[in-house]
């Protein structure tokens, strides 16, 4: 009876590791340790890719572009966008990451749309979306631009490749 109670007890000691994180999209809840495997939402999106954004006029249309999509600071399902060669430039944007989604909430930044004259600037509000497909290759979307002054709205499609 004794030896079965300590093979009991020094089985009930074994700890289980996994990802202990319950925001991961590969949480275990049998795991007691984490052995460091959590994986986002985000993981899919961060890297660099080669695409073209289709906008209405005066926004560049038909450009190509590198978008890259970094992690955020705050939280595992935050992401930054910087867009490049893109003229005249986008501003870094903050993003949020829900499964194959990524979401741009509306974010207003001032810019200044004639490089010339850069202390005269205008306020932007920046919004979208884009989704990635299962093979976390493809990446496509809309981003939306909010001239505030004049009120109007002006969207641009944009297709990436992950590179």
């Amino acid at each position: 009876m004794l030896g079965l109670s300590t093979i009991v007890f020094l089985d009930s000691c074994k700890k289980v590791e996994g990802c202990t994180d319950v925001e991961a999209e590969n949480y275990n809840a049998d795991a007691d340790v984490s052995d460091g495997t959590c994986t986002y939402a985000r993981d899919k999106f961060v890297g660099t890719f080669a695409g073209q954004l289709s906008c209405q006029a005066p926004l560049p249309s038909d450009e190509e572009f590198l978008i890259v999509i970094s992690e955020g600071l705050t939280n595992n399902s935050e992401v930054l966008i910087s867009f490049q060669n893109v003229d005249p430039p986008l501003p870094e944007l903050t993003a949020r990451v829900d499964g194959n989604s990524l979401v741009i909430d509306p974010e207003t930044v001032d810019i200044a749309l004639n490089p010339a004259t850069p202390d005269e600037t205008t306020q932007l509000t920046y919004s979208g979306e884009a989704t990635i497909d299962a093979s976390g290759v493809n990446l496509s979307g809309e981003l939306r631009v909010l001239l505030v002054i004049i009120g109007q709205t002006l969207k641009c499609d944009m297709t990436a490749v992950k590179q």
